[in-house]
């Protein structure tokens, strides 16, 4: 939505009043102000109200993140596979990105950017990592992964359950900022 496209008119069902034009949020909140404070405004109006209010803000969250995401996106760094997983022999069979390497590269570009990055974890079945990347703004993406737990190699339960954790991590992050490593 561009500045000068952002003029929501107000038009009351019942009144043959003039249109009051709300060419910003804290405008729409002061009509919704009067609006509770006026008692023949039914409460279906003011809700009706508050949800236009909503939306608006949503809106305006939305194109933020997505101008800041843009601008972001090219600033972000390939990530270097670091870790490795040897064989039985101890020789390295395949490398990884290791998560700590991805959150110590990517903290300051999403901090330069106004973006956060978190996780919830959901280890009640399988392991669920879910990844939120959250612009200051207030609009946020997710995305989950649902993965067993890495018994490979001699882990313990405890580390089992960490590692899935760690990878589902750097899958999440991965697909919200579109990593490469």
């Amino acid at each position: 939505m561009s500045p000068e496209n952002n003029t929501i008119v107000i038009v009351p069902e019942d009144a043959p009043q003039v249109p009051v034009a709300i060419d910003d949020s804290a405008t729409l909140l002061a009509v919704i102000s009067r609006a509770a404070s006026d008692p023949s405004v039914d409460v279906d109006k003011l809700e009706r109200l508050m949800a236009m209010h909503e939306r608006f803000e949503g809106k305006k969250a939305s194109v933020a993140y997505a101008e800041a995401l843009a601008l972001m996106q090219p600033k972000l760094p390939k990530i270097p596979r670091l870790g490795a997983i040897k064989n039985n022999s101890g020789s390295v069979q395949s490398r990884y990105a290791k998560w700590e390497h991805v959150n110590e590269l990517i903290r300051p570009v999403l901090a330069a950017h106004d973006f956060s990055l978190t996780f919830r974890i959901d280890c009640a079945d399988k392991i669920k990592v879910t990844g939120v990347l959250t612009h200051k703004a207030g609009h946020f993406e997710e995305t989950t992964i649902t993965l067993p737990a890495d018994t490979s190699g001699s882990k313990n339960a405890v580390q089992a359950v960490a590692s899935s954790v760690s990878y589902g991590k750097r899958y999440t992050a991965g697909a919200l900022l579109n990593l490469t490593s």
